[in-house]
């Protein structure tokens, strides 16, 4: 919910401990719910728009999410009382920018839906869009998602008062492949751990699907242990990562290795101390 509405809300709840959402008052979240609980509106849609509200109000509380429980139960006391209760504006919640265009369509679309006869001819549907529609937008915003299964709700309410389903929304936008990657190994060892292999597995599907070039893989140990040995090791750390990218089906010619031993430690520490991130090879798609 964006500041201007959580400034209403706590100016709200002033008398119960400044939006805590503590038991006590009449504007209280918990002291709307229970208002909400005892009314019950004369219209079938207002009816079930109040029993939608609730449940997000009362699924809010048990998330002790005050200021969106206290949003819905107020809208679910306003229903119970026969007032008219729009679906909720984009403009008084904090969408994501990739999710603004999308949710204003779907939101024009259940206007249009409700503004025709939905209301009265299908009453408890339409008033299950417009709730569902109300959660998606919490949950667009929030980390609490009241009602887990809203958007689907929503959909299978709207395919019912339509005639036929909501479009797929569009897929989100997926982040290009990683360039760099790390993998360590343990104590005085140069073998491949399983972690290892499931990191050196998103190399190669990365490698393939950036068209990238070459592969640069460097070696390092930590201070544990001889300056000439920790080269060597950081050496073979390297060639261990070329001969499980070669045997994934990478050109040898595209992967140049080298070792650093122990002289670009992650994390710096004394000579002779062993300390796992420094024992690693850094992996660069070029």
């Amino acid at each position: 919910m964006k500041f201007s509405r959580l400034v209403v809300a706590c100016a709200a709840m002033l008398a119960v401990s400044a939006c805590a959402g503590t038991r006590g008052g009449p504007l209280s979240a918990e002291g709307d719910i229970e208002t909400a609980q005892g009314l019950r509106a004369s219209s079938p849609f207002n009816e079930a728009l109040r029993t939608g509200y609730l449940e997000i109000a009362q699924g809010g509380a048990a998330q002790e999410d005050w200021i969106d429980a206290g949003i819905f139960a107020r809208k679910a006391v306003r229903a119970g009382n026969d007032e008219v209760v729009l679906p909720e504006e984009l403009d008084d919640w904090d969408i994501p920018g990739s999710q603004e265009d999308q949710l204003a369509a779907t939101r024009s679309q259940l206007i249009s839906v409700l503004d025709g006869n939905a209301r009265s001819t299908a009453p408890e549907t339409a008033a299950e869009a417009q709730v569902m529609f109300d959660c998606i937008l919490e949950k667009a915003e929030s980390v609490y998602w009241l009602v887990p299964d809203c958007q689907e709700r929503f959909d299978a309410a709207m395919a019912q008062l339509t005639g036929r389903p909501m479009p797929a929304p569009p897929p989100a936008p997926t982040e290009p492949p990683a360039r760099d990657y790390l993998v360590f190994f343990d104590f005085d060892r140069s073998d491949l751990r399983p972690d290892a292999i499931s990191i050196l597995n998103d190399v190669v599907r990365a490698f393939g699907d950036l068209n990238a070039g070459s592969i640069t893989a460097i070696g390092h140990a930590d201070r544990s242990g001889p300056v000439g040995y920790n080269q060597r090791l950081s050496e073979r750390r390297a060639a261990s990562v070329r001969d499980y990218l070669v045997n994934q089906g990478i050109s040898p010619t595209d992967i140049s290795t080298s070792g650093r031993g122990e002289t670009d430690p992650r994390v710096p520490t004394p000579d002779g101390v062993r300390e796992q991130e420094n024992r690693r090879v850094e992996i660069r798609l070029n």
